[in-house]
């Protein structure tokens, strides 16, 4: 880290000494009247070198350019220092160096430390197959089926591991249907049609840019597709519009034969074709409808949003009592007693022929898109990559790849993660596993509360807490995302959105009036005296042990995580690659080598920090520079802590990312 005599923004203390009091003449412009060190606490290893500024005033505050310094050391046998500045670590101790400018006089404290074994080997410890959604699913009933989504994705299987298929688009695929396993047809964004022959995947000509939303089909030559004002017809050789009325925005489509079909949509749309022409029948709804499947003209179903269900008995739709609130996207049915719904927060719904129940599952609170059946196999898929089966009985995850936002180490030297749609995963003897909470909204942070306890904090206010090994919810006195926990020395802390501040309490949580109202993203702490929350608009807070207060910083962007090995060696880091350091008195900006977004930072020392963030990047500070260390993902990593006395760290991210840095 090189800081030339003008003013430097590394963060650091340091000791302030004004001009001689028995000065004859006062000072005049340009004269320095007040001087200190930028940084003023420092922590070196042997070898390493620091350049040390220095911030010069006049007697009316202007910065006074290029002032003339001699330094010096008062244990050059520890540190020495040259005539620029240039801190030079020798060996172990500590070192006192001086900066004058006539009569002011600035001090700067060096502490020359061993050099630890940096964790310089960083590796994929764990990672899903996939994090783009699943928006559509088919079965055959030979046992094979296909999932499409995001990004062109399509991953297939026999019945055992789920394999990606390559497809010649990045479109976002939001149907999908197929005859058989030869001939599986896909749609999405911009009228995106791709088929499947077998073999491979092969672009198919649309006569539309509208996003298709749906494709089904009686047989290998006629097959149907549709979306915003548009419905599609393939005769075998190619596909071309049907005429419909309107400007209907349709999710789905079925039939029973080319001349009875139907479709559903926006705003409770339901419509029939005849065989000549599409007619608008009248619908018991304004809601969004988006699954379609009957067995007959005379029996046909459609589920939408807030858990509306209708029933279409070859007269009229009706309302029919659902046993959920929950938004339903997709259905599917082995028979006309056996249909299958599923939704948001992992809902699955099922007909029996007489009733709709709820179908309890645990395997994912991940929101649901679509179902299928195959044999004795139900698969429902969803977000973050979420596939799920129930075979025998019993359900399973298949895949899934959360996001991960937060990682800590519990008692006993456990780790626990938290992510996306209430997932907590827990390692042990070097596998992790998914632990069963009672939480559906995303989770943010989690921390060790006590010897055998754990809570983590969520979107919505959510807060749950694991006593014995058993998550249980716990009541929270805010509705708004709560987004970190600290915990030490008896104290915990909560923050959150709009500046939120929650503080346990005799077994409750009290909120706390902080002195802002910016996002707070991070909290973390030494002791109960000692306790920083960092958010937007460069916002730093430091609790006492009595009140929060709002610290001066140099920046104005959001700070997403913070750390210190002790109260005058504090980290911060945030947007556009930004990285603070505290030494005692302020706030200043240290050189970044990155300009991605850091999320999280932890040490193990004052010479041993890491930060991870965007594209995978993980940094390393040695005390006196940030170097750039090689990186197994290009995951954006988001949460970091260390791993216990062995030194190691794991951060955690995007698509179930989890990596490992050893010694």
């Amino acid at each position: 880290m090189i800081l030339s005599h003008r003013r430097r923004t590394v963060a650091v203390g340091l000791l302030l000494l004004g001009g001689c009091a028995d000065r004859p003449d006062p000072l005049g412009p340009g004269e320095v009247a007040t001087l200190r060190v930028v940084p003023a606490t420092a922590w070196l290893e042997p070898g390493a070198m620091l350049a040390l500024g220095v911030e010069a005033l006049d007697p009316s505050g202007t910065p006074v350019s290029d002032p003339s310094i001699a330094w010096s050391s008062g244990n050059p046998l520890v540190a020495k220092v040259d005539s620029r500045g240039i801190v030079t670590a020798i060996g172990a101790g500590t070192a006192i160096i001086t900066a004058t400018a006539g009569q002011p006089r600035a001090t700067a404290t060096v502490a020359v430390v061993p050099a630890p074994v940096p964790a310089a080997r960083w590796s994929l410890d764990s990672q899903g197959l996939t994090d783009a959604t699943f928006l559509g699913l088919w079965a055959d009933p030979s046992g094979v089926a296909f999932a499409a989504g995001q990004k062109g994705t399509v991953l297939t299987t026999s019945g055992g591991e789920w394999t990606r298929t390559p497809t010649p688009t990045g479109a976002d695929l939001v149907g999908i249907w197929g005859s058989g396993p030869r001939d599986v047809w896909a749609v999405g964004d911009s009228g995106v049609i791709i088929h499947f022959d077998g073999t491979a995947w092969s672009r198919v000509p649309s006569p539309t840019t509208r996003t298709l939303l749906e494709v089904w089909g009686l047989g290998p030559s006629d097959v149907y597709a549709v979306g915003p004002s548009v419905i599609l017809r393939y005769d075998g050789r190619s596909w071309t519009p049907m005429p419909v009325g309107g400007e209907p925005e349709l999710w789905a489509i079925w039939g029973s034969d080319p001349s009875t079909l139907y479709a559903s949509g926006q705003n409770g749309v339901l419509l029939q074709y005849n065989g000549v022409e599409w007619r608008s029948m009248v619908s018991p709804t304004g809601k969004v409808m988006f699954g379609l499947w009957g067995t007959s003209p005379a029996n046909l179903w459609s589920v939408g949003i807030e858990g509306t269900i209708l029933r279409y008995d070859g007269s009229d739709w009706r309302l029919v009592p659902s046993p959920s609130a929950a938004d339903f996207f997709g259905m599917w049915g082995r028979t006309g007693t056996e249909i299958y719904a599923v939704g948001n927060d992992g809902a699955v719904i099922q007909w029996n022929g007489s009733v709709w129940t709820l179908v309890p599952q645990d395997a994912t609170s991940e929101n649901l898109r679509a179902v299928a059946t195959t044999g004795g196999t139900l698969y429902a898929v969803g977000w973050n990559g979420t596939i799920i089966r129930r075979a025998g009985g019993s359900w399973g995850v298949d895949l899934t790849a959360p996001i991960l936002f937060s990682v800590t180490t519990g008692p006993g030297g456990v780790v626990f993660v938290v992510g996306t749609s209430g997932t907590v995963l827990r390692q042990s003897g070097g596998q992790w596993s998914a632990e069963p909470t009672p939480a559906l909204d995303d989770l943010f942070g989690v921390a060790a509360v006590g010897p055998d306890e754990m809570v983590a904090v969520g979107d919505s206010g959510t807060i749950i807490r694991r006593r014995g090994g058993v998550w249980r919810q716990e009541a929270s006195p805010l509705r708004l995302l709560l987004r970190s926990i600290w915990s030490g020395d008896g104290t915990t802390f909560v923050v959150g959105e709009r500046g939120s501040i929650l503080r346990a309490d005799g077994g409750g949580w009290r909120p706390i009036v902080g002195p802002t109202t910016h996002f707070l993203r991070h909290v973390w702490g030494l002791d109960a005296r000692h306790v920083w929350a960092v958010g937007d608009s460069g916002t730093v807070l430091r609790w006492d042990g009595t009140t929060w207060a709002a610290m001066p910083t140099p920046v104005r962007v959001r700070l997403r995580g913070i750390w210190g090995s002790g109260p005058n060696d504090l980290f911060a880091v945030g947007e556009h690659g930004t990285l603070l350091r505290y030494d005692g008195i302020t706030w200043n900006p240290q050189p970044s080598p990155v300009n991605e977004e850091l999320r999280a930072v932890w040490g193990i020392g004052p010479t041993d920090v890491y930060a991870v963030g965007e594209s995978g990047r993980v940094l390393r500070w040695d005390g006196a520079s940030w170097r750039s260390l090689a990186s197994p993902t290009d995951e954006l990593l988001i949460g970091l802590t260390g791993t216990g006395p062995g030194g190691g760290l794991i951060a955690v991210g995007t698509r179930r990312t989890i990596v490992a840095g050893t010694r």
